[in-house]
């Protein structure tokens, strides 16, 4: 008689929903990388245009008639050779992200970012350690990938150094960084991303739409407090209980290992952060204020200069903080290390710059076929 009858291997004891996360994320590996699937999109686009060509349908606002454009015409795949550099440069999304990287992207290469992540880990002390790491976790969407390398070793040490189970320390961080790629106190690349790419997708409808990348800033603000709220909650009153009592007997003193010349650059470039934030403010503040709109005197209309000039904004509030930051630290000792890391700071693009080249020629093909009013108001015919 088999020994073994009766007895569930390890992976049938796992949990229902362990054995389908390891099942979606099997199926996700396979995928192939986003390029090669907006290609594929690109091709399935074109077959798609052949087949619903003449197609049409009355536009519920305008009353206009739309009708599905063939792509394989010999007319239309002329245009479509002759406009790829044009469909690519003037790519909304391109710009913007490519502007504020020069910002962010000095502000992590110069260290700033990153040290700010470390001063914020050194300040947490007892309980209040997980709303530290969490709340640090959720704002290093600001320091771009260094959350992700820089916050859980962080976070381990200071779990050790107050008692606690530093593998909690890892979670809570590792988990607070990838959530908060959606939430921030700051506009950051990945809302310009966002609001660039909404804005196209709804210009492919609505070419009179109009919006600005800061149109999910009240939702940025909310979910960073929401996500706070939950990630200690879950820190300390699910995963922490998971794993039982803490035995172990190292209690290690934190420290954020900051250079003198660090801190003295951290203060400095704040000085200067908050000294830009205040000009802004004051731009913002009278009846002719530079920065409000010179129709309506709004500085929240899309056509006020706060609004339309808000990734220059960003861009300034993180670069010149960051030059500071690095001339007082030591990180930046001539014109050349501010251009070597600006250089850098592209370098880390050049997947985006590819994925963009591509989406940009379905982006325009799928506006060129007429589809996308088309899906549109298909759809909503099928939800009523």
């Amino acid at each position: 008689m088999n020994e073994n009858a009766g007895i569930k291997s390890e992976k049938d004891r796992e949990p229902m929903y362990i054995r389908i996360l390891a099942k979606i994320e099997k199926a996700g590996n396979r995928l192939p990388d986003p390029v090669v699937l907006f290609a594929f999109l690109c091709v399935l686009l074109l077959i798609i245009s052949y087949f619903t060509a003449g197609a049409s349908v009355v536009h519920p606002g305008t009353g206009e008639t739309i009708t599905a454009v063939n792509l394989l015409t010999i007319a239309n795949l002329q245009k479509i050779l002759i406009n790829f550099p044009s469909n690519f440069l003037g790519f909304a999304p391109l710009g913007a992200v490519l502007t504020i990287m020069l910002g962010c992207g000095l502000a992590e290469k110069s260290g700033w970012l990153t040290s700010m992540v470390r001063l914020a880990g050194a300040r947490a002390s007892g309980r209040t350690v997980t709303v530290i790491v969490v709340f640090a976790g959720i704002m290093a969407n600001q320091a771009g990938d260094a959350g992700w390398i820089v916050l859980p070793p962080l976070a381990a040490l200071l779990f050790l150094s107050v008692g606690r189970n530093p593998l909690v320390g890892i979670f809570a961080a590792y988990a607070s960084v990838s959530t908060g790629m959606a939430a921030n106190l700051l506009i950051y690349m990945s809302d310009v991303l966002a609001g660039t790419f909404t804005i196209s997708a709804a210009q492919s409808i609505d070419p009179g739409f109009s919006g600005n990348i800061a149109m999910n800033y009240y939702f940025l603000i909310v979910s960073t407090f929401i996500l706070l709220f939950t990630g200690v909650i879950t820190t300390d009153k699910i995963v922490e209980p998971r794993l039982g009592e803490y035995k172990g007997d190292v209690r290690l003193e934190h420290d954020a290992n900051l250079a003198p010349e660090e801190k003295k650059g951290i203060k400095w470039a704040g000085v200067c952060f908050i000294a830009i934030c205040l000009a802004i403010v004051a731009l913002c503040i009278g009846p002719d204020a530079f920065l409000a709109d010179p129709e309506t005197g709004s500085i929240m209309s899309n056509n006020s200069p706060l609004m339309k000039g808000i990734i220059s904004i960003v861009t300034i509030m993180f670069f010149v903080p960051a030059v500071v930051y690095g001339r007082v630290a030591g990180t930046i000792k001539s014109s050349k290390d501010i251009v070597n890391m600006l250089i850098a700071a592209m370098k880390d693009m050049g997947g985006y710059i590819v994925l963009v080249f591509v989406s940009a020629q379905f982006t325009s093909w799928f506006s060129q076929s007429n589809l996308a009013p088309l899906t549109a108001n298909t759809v909503a015919r099928l939800l009523c």
